[in-house]
């Protein structure tokens, strides 16, 4: 299992500025199942593990309600750069309509 310090996150967090708990039992689960690989990431403050270094950073935002990404249209603030660039495109009229 690797740790991995994240720059800006701080090991030991006061509680009134971090969530203890970020997303559902059954989040957890279906993150679970659709794993392939190791998750050798791991959250110090809950435990969750993930495979990939930025899905954990994202996960670090989310406990420190840190949200660094803003829609320069509305000013409205994301934890994550794909849900920013999803609100960006439809708030500016870009959105991109999926032809089936």
């Amino acid at each position: 299992m690797i740790n991995v310090p994240i720059e800006g996150v701080h090991s030991a967090p006061a509680p009134a500025e971090f969530k203890t708990v970020v997303g559902s039992d059954k989040i957890v689960l279906a993150s679970k199942a659709r794993r392939k690989n190791e998750a050798k990431f791991k959250c110090d403050i809950c435990d969750h593990r993930f495979t990939a270094k930025h899905n954990l950073q994202n996960h670090m935002n989310s406990h420190s309600n840190k949200r660094p990404h803003e829609c320069q249209k509305c000013g409205n603030t994301f934890t994550t750069k794909g849900t920013h660039a999803r609100h960006e495109s439809i708030c500016t009229g870009r959105a991109v309509r999926k032809r089936f």
